[in-house]
Parts: structure tokens; C-alpha cells; sequence
């Protein structure tokens, strides 16, 4: 019997919006193929050693295997293709002008939060 694949996503537990993200993510996962892994876990980069905090921190990290692992826009695109409803969605995600829309979607809501920093203690730079 196959093991089921499982995906892992590195969130910040102290960024309000990581969490919110991690919170939606869990609810539109219904096949359960993401784990979901604190930055500050101290088996983290155990399990991870091709990884640091420094990579991680501040940036969304989507990790498929040692070899793929993808960050910011690119880990949302990752998401967002593996849990796709419809191969349709597949498509369109891998078409360059979305790409591109989600890339620059990602940067703004990046920069947006460490602007307002000073609200969240994690976030700042």
C-alpha cells in the first residue's frame, strides 16, 4: 500500500498572518496532504538540514522533498496547484501571466506586512 504524499509548509506560529493563512490552508486541505511546521520547532532543521531559520524566516516555504523546495510566490503557486479542484485550475496556474499575478500578489502582501511590522513582533525585519 502507498503512503500517502505528504507536503510541508514552515510557518511563523508568531505572525498573525501566518497563522490565518495556516488556519484557511487546513480548512480548504480536505485530502490532508499538508503538514504544517513552526519555524521555532526545535526538530525543524533535524528534519530539514538543508534548510536554516534565516532561509525560513520571513518567507513562506513549501517542501516537497530535499530537492524542492520552493519559496513566496512560487510555494503559493505550489499550494494552490496541489489543491486545485479541477485540472483546469492546473492549468491556469502554470500559465505565465498567472504566475506572474501571483508572484506580485505574494510581494505586496509581504511588503504590506512588514510595513505593519509593528503590530506583529515576528514580522519585523
Amino acid at each position: 500500500m502507498n503512503k500517502k504524499q505528504q507536503y510541508t509548509i514552515i510557518f511563523d506560529p508568531k505572525c498573525t498572518l501566518c497563522l490565518s493563512v495556516k488556519k484557511t490552508l487546513k480548512q480548504i486541505d480536505r485530502g490532508q496532504k499538508l503538514n504544517f511546521i513552526s519555524l521555532y520547532d526545535p526538530k525543524l532543521f533535524e528534519s530539514y538540514p538543508f534548510l536554516s531559520f534565516d532561509q525560513c524566516f520571513g518567507k513562506i516555504h513549501f517542501v516537497e522533498s530535499e530537492d524542492q523546495v520552493w519559496v513566496g510566490g512560487e510555494a503559493v503557486e505550489k499550494i494552490i496547484e496541489l489543491l486545485a479542484p479541477h485540472p483546469v485550475v492546473k492549468k491556469i496556474i502554470q500559465l505565465p501571466v498567472t504566475k506572474n499575478f501571483i508572484s506580485l500578489s505574494y510581494n505586496l502582501v509581504n511588503a504590506y506586512r512588514l510595513k505593519n511590522a509593528p503590530s506583529c513582533e515576528a514580522c519585523r525585519p
